[in-house]
Formats: C-alpha cells, sequence, structure tokens
C-alpha cells in the first residue's frame, strides 16, 4: 500500500508519526510504539512485544487484537454498535 509505506519512509527518516487504527496487523507492522485506548484514556503503552507481555509472559502465539481484548473486555467491532 502505497500511504503505508510513505507513513514507514517517514518514520525511517525521523519524523514522528501518529497513527489510529482498528487494524491491529496494521499497526504492528507501522508503529514502533503502541498505546491502547478505552473510552478516551490510554490504558496501556509500549512496543508490540511489550504488549504481548502485559497479557502473556512469554508473550508468544498472541495477537496485538487479543492484548486489546484482554485489556478492555471489548472487541474491536463492539465500538462500532
Amino acid at each position: 500500500n502505497f500511504i503505508l509505506e510513505k507513513i514507514k519512509d517517514s518514520n525511517r527518516n525521523g519524523a514522528t508519526v501518529i497513527y489510529t487504527s482498528h487494524y491491529m496487523e496494521e499497526v504492528e507492522a507501522i508503529c514502533t510504539r503502541i498505546a491502547i485506548m478505552d473510552n478516551g484514556k490510554i490504558i496501556a503503552c509500549g512496543t508490540s512485544e511489550e504488549l504481548k507481555r502485559l497479557v502473556r509472559e512469554d508473550g508468544d502465539d498472541i495477537t496485538l487484537e487479543e492484548v486489546f481484548l484482554t485489556l478492555t473486555g471489548k472487541r474491536l467491532r463492539d465500538y462500532g454498535e
């Protein structure tokens, strides 16, 4: 995706990019630090691996969507309803 590649290029060149998305695979591919928000408040912040270790000690075999669900008790699709 052209836009995502430009975002990554900007970040590699030293720009700080604030990127919001419900697509956790995309977030994991683009972002070096991730904040998980619930009801307008940051409830967790760190690298992908740090967030995964919050939920599972070894951080293996868990997705960011599972981290989100565990920390908020909500599925991403619940926000659209």
